[in-house]
């Protein structure tokens, strides 16, 4: 009975997750200025801190250098309104950064939240 549990907990968690990585464009110029500014956007009065509203849409754009810009985008895709919490923003945008293996950032959607971490060239 335990195992038949443990197996219908992984099938719901692996279809709430969905994954991808940017195949092409740009790659970070600099991976700890972009950490830096998600961990700026998630907390405090930052972009992404408090509330969010019913299928609100956030942006936040930082230039990192050289001809380089990082797009950073929140999506509460719920239908109520509510808070994410900090340290969740962080790890979630944070793992787009790192956890592509081309270093072009990705996107994902997690429990009804859409984010994307995209370097791309120009200036915001």
């Amino acid at each position: 009975m335990q195992l038949s549990n443990l197996f219908i907990a992984i099938m719901a968690t692996a279809t709430a997750v969905s994954a991808t990585c940017h195949k092409s464009g740009e790659t970070w110029n600099n991976k700890a200025d972009a950490r830096s500014a998600i961990t700026k956007a998630c907390t405090g009065s930052g972009k992404f801190a408090g509330s969010f509203g019913i299928q609100e849409i956030r942006r936040f754009c930082v230039n990192s250098g050289g001809k380089q810009k990082m797009n950073f985008e929140v999506q509460n895709k719920g239908s109520t309104a509510r808070n994410w919490d900090d340290a969740e923003c962080i790890h979630r945008l944070s793992r787009e950064v790192d956890g592509c293996k081309d270093n072009k950032g990705g996107y994902n959607t997690v429990d009804n939240w859409y984010y994307q971490a995209d370097p791309n060239a120009g200036q915001c």
